[in-house]
C-alpha cells in the first residue's frame, strides 16, 4: 500500500477518512444481522456502529501511531499496509469494541446522556430474554435435556482444549473482582518467572495497557511520585508487587466486560508461549 512519513494530525488529515470507511466495512455484516434492532432502546431504524467509550476511532488511531511507527517527538513512520491490519485487530471482536444503536441513542451516548452502564445493562437483559425464550422454546419441543447435555459437553470439551497445558489459576474466578484478579493473576505471573524483561516493561507503558487492557494508566509503576497524578490515588499504596511495582488500580464496574475479555485474551498469549 506504500510508506506515511509525518507528524500525528497530518496522519490523521489524510488518512482519517479511509479509517472511517474502514469501521464502516468491518462493522457492516453485524450491523445487518441486528435487523435494525437498537441494543438500547429496541426501535427499528437504520443503525449506527458507536465505539465503545474510550476506545473510540481517533483514539485508535493515535494509539497505533504511537505504539508501532513513533520515530521522533512528533514524526511517524508508517507502513500503511501494518497499520490496516493493526487498525482492524483493535477493532475485534466488534460486538465488543462496538454498540448498535439508532441515530437518536447514538448521539446520547456520544454526549454522555446515555451511560456505557446503561446499554451494557440493555444488552445484558436483552440476552437474558433471549435466553428464556429459547428454553421455553426448547421444553416445548421435549429437547431441552438433550440439547443441554450437549451444550454442556461442548463447553467442556472447548473449556479443556482452551486450558490444556494450562494451569487454570492463570483465568478469572467467576466470585472474583478485576481488581483482585488482577493482582492475583501478576503475583502468580512474577513468582512463576512467566514474563519477561521485554514485557514487564509493557506493563509499564501507558499506550501499550491501553490498548492490551483497555486502562487509562500503566498497570505497573515504579516511581512513587507519578502513582497520584493529579493528587488522586491511581495504584494500590498498600498493595507492592515483588516489593517494587505499584499496581494500577483503575478498573471501572461499567467496563468490567471490555477488561475481563481483554486479560483473558492476553493470557492466552502467555499460555501459548
Amino acid at each position: 500500500m506504500g510508506t506515511f512519513i509525518g507528524n500525528k494530525l497530518e496522519f490523521k488529515k489524510y488518512f482519517g477518512g479511509y479509517c472511517r470507511n474502514k469501521v464502516h466495512e468491518i462493522t457492516n455484516q453485524y450491523r445487518k444481522s441486528r435487523n435494525g434492532i437498537c441494543e438500547y432502546c429496541k426501535n427499528k431504524e437504520e443503525l449506527q456502529a458507536a465505539h465503545v467509550q474510550g476506545f473510540e476511532r481517533v483514539k485508535l488511531i493515535e494509539l497505533i501511531l504511537d505504539e508501532y511507527f513513533k520515530v521522533g517527538d512528533d514524526e511517524y513512520l508508517v507502513d500503511l499496509d501494518t497499520f490496516e491490519k493493526e487498525f482492524i485487530k483493535a477493532h475485534q471482536p466488534i460486538d465488543k469494541n462496538f454498540h448498535f444503536l439508532c441515530h437518536k441513542c447514538h448521539a446520547k451516548y456520544d454526549k454522555g446522556v446515555l451511560s456505557e452502564a446503561e446499554i451494557l445493562q440493555e444488552k445484558n437483559n436483552y440476552s437474558n430474554k433471549s435466553n428464556i425464550i429459547e428454553k421455553i422454546s426448547k421444553k416445548t419441543l421435549c429437547l431441552d435435556n438433550n440439547i443441554k447435555n450437549t451444550t454442556n459437553e461442548v463447553h467442556r470439551n472447548t473449556s479443556n482444549e482452551l486450558h490444556k497445558n494450562t494451569d487454570n489459576e492463570l483465568y478469572k474466578n467467576e466470585e472474583e473482582s478485576v481488581q483482585d484478579y488482577v493482582k492475583r493473576l501478576l503475583n502468580i505471573l512474577f513468582s512463576k518467572k512467566l514474563l519477561s524483561e521485554e514485557m514487564i516493561l509493557q506493563l509499564q507503558n501507558k499506550e501499550y495497557c491501553t490498548i492490551t487492557f483497555g486502562i487509562n494508566y500503566p498497570l505497573l509503576e515504579q516511581d512513587i511520585n507519578k502513582i497520584k497524578p493529579a493528587g488522586k490515588a491511581r495504584y494500590y499504596t498498600t498493595f507492592k508487587l515483588q516489593n517494587k511495582y505499584y499496581v494500577c488500580k483503575e478498573w471501572w464496574k461499567e467496563k468490567f466486560p471490555i477488561y475481563e475479555r481483554k486479560l483473558e485474551e492476553w493470557v492466552n498469549k502467555i499460555a501459548k508461549s
